[in-house]
């Protein structure tokens, strides 16, 4: 391992990860000793140089530079590691790039085959024989500096084990009457007359009927039911209550995907996972899935004749998540049961590591103030916010509220933040004004603009704290807060 290069993975501002190829060989590792290269990425720069420059005499600096798409940019204007072409610049004055760039490190530049990552070009030039400018540079130096942002929302790689939450199409069973004892074929259509509810059928027997929910509505007992398939002379109708089946998981369980068409034909190591939590009042299971999902794709659902379609031979069928329109087979499901459990929404949670911005403290995001704790002499029931912004994005600033009952005794510290407006974003919908899109190396006071947070109807407070969060996918462009403005008040 001493003498092992390892490829870093999963960056963020502050840390990134290495998969070491194999384990300790004892129960004692780790030590105090660290070595590791590292790069320095900046958006501003400063080029401190001593010269003598006189009459008749010029000086002209130019700069290149190494590109580096930042944390959580998807940006395809350019790569990192690749290189600028010289520009303009000035000695010792700040130079603000429009993208962020990169210092890098000795094993960088030999993988990808650079030979200075940051290259001044000082041309000197006189019109007079006898006289030349001067420059020092054994005293020179270069400053760099960086905004200290990201964009993150849970899903990002660096914050560890993603769990699946899958929720499943309803099924519910009811008695039928009017049907004279005709068989009901399965897979048709049925619709609730007075309900408007719709569903297939995937189950009869002697008159009862079982049918997945496609619809919002549900259908309602001793309504009148149309089939597509059937066709009867008697009105047929629900007879009595309509009852829903909730699936039951136990946790620890190993639950696994099997073919829509043949349910002997199950995925087992292939799509499957551990059930984590099962709520039956929502009908969301939690499920852990180590599996990479086809073609790294972790939202499309399962259509015919796509890459995500279930091959017929489990052996062959490649590694997945689970999928919109997946069958699950758990322990001690019934054969004929089989269409019961069929997934109709996936999404995936927040990595185990990342803490939300509404959690009380040591929330995941880098760049936010929070005020300190406000007291009021009168108890307030509202809170009015105005910040004075320049930002690309109004997106890209959340503002949150905490409020405590004087007679409280949780530390504030303790108490969880709440989003303005749900989200927190302006009471309004609002736009950047059009010079907000321009680089912050250019901008004067009317790039900024005055957004309005507010709450009212609150529970009454004897004091309260405001938290702003401010996020960017590219710390070239990020948002600037010139004022805050804070006032609590009491409504009757």
């Amino acid at each position: 391992m001493n003498s092992t290069l390892f490829e870093v993975t999963n960056a963020g501002v502050d840390s990134y990860n290495i998969q070491i190829p194999y384990r300790a060989g004892s129960s004692v590792f780790g030590g105090g000793n660290l070595i590791a290269s590292y790069n320095r990425k900046y958006e501003k720069l400063y080029a401190q140089v001593q010269y003598i420059q006189s009459e008749g005499t010029s000086i002209n600096s130019f700069v290149k530079t190494t590109n580096i798409v930042p944390v959580d940019s998807s940006t395809q204007n350019y790569t990192s590691y690749s290189i600028s072409d010289y520009e303009k610049t000035f000695l010792n004055e700040e130079h603000i790039f429009t993208n962020q760039k990169v210092v890098v490190s000795d094993i960088n530049k030999t993988l990808n085959d650079i030979d200075n990552s940051l290259t001044y070009k000082i041309q000197l030039s006189s019109s007079v024989s006898y006289l030349s400018p001067v420059i020092d540079v054994t005293s020179s130096s270069i400053k760099t500096s960086t905004n200290r942002v990201e964009n993150s929302s849970g899903k990002e790689d660096r914050f560890g084990k993603r769990y699946q939450k899958l929720k499943f199409y309803s099924i519910y069973t009811f008695t039928i009457t009017g049907n004279e004892s005709t068989d009901i074929t399965l897979n048709q259509t049925v619709e609730g007359v007075s309900s408007k509810a719709k569903g297939r059928v995937i189950k009869y027997e002697s008159n009862n009927v079982t049918v997945k929910l496609t619809s919002i509505n549900a259908f309602e007992s001793n309504e009148e039911l149309k089939f597509s398939t059937n066709s009867f002379n008697n009105p047929i109708n629900i007879s009595g209550n309509v009852t829903e089946i909730i699936p039951d998981f136990t946790i620890g369980s190993t639950v696994t995907s099997m073919n829509s068409s043949n349910n002997t034909v199950k995925y087992e190591n292939k799509i499957s996972g551990k059930v984590v939590y099962w709520n039956p009042q929502f009908g969301e299971l939690i499920v852990e899935n180590n599996k990479q999902p086809i073609n790294d794709d972790f939202e499309s659902i399962i259509t015919i004749g796509s890459s995500f379609s279930r091959n017929s031979v489990a052996e062959n069928q490649l590694n997945d998540i689970f999928r919109v329109g997946d069958f699950l087979y758990k322990s001690n499901l019934a054969t004929d049961d089989s269409q019961f459990i069929e997934v109709s929404s996936m999404e995936f949670e927040n990595g185990v590591d990342y803490i939300d911005e509404t959690g009380s403290k040591n929330s995941s995001s880098i760049a936010k103030y929070i005020t300190k704790e406000v007291s009021l002499n009168n108890s307030g029931s509202s809170i009015d916010v105005r910040l004075t912004v320049n930002l690309r994005d109004v997106n890209n600033v959340k503002v949150f509220y905490k409020t405590k009952n004087s007679s409280e005794q949780d530390n504030f510290e303790d108490i969880n933040w709440v989003p303005f407006n749900i989200d927190g974003n302006p009471d309004t919908d609002e736009i950047a004004t059009a010079t907000n899109s321009i680089s912050g190396e250019f901008e004067d006071q009317k790039s900024y603009q005055e957004l309005k947070y507010s709450a009212s109807d609150l529970t009454e407070f004897g004091s309260y704290g405001i938290k702003i969060v401010m996020k960017t996918d590219d710390p070239a462009y990020v948002p600037k807060i010139q004022d805050l403005r804070a006032v609590a008040s009491y409504w009757c």
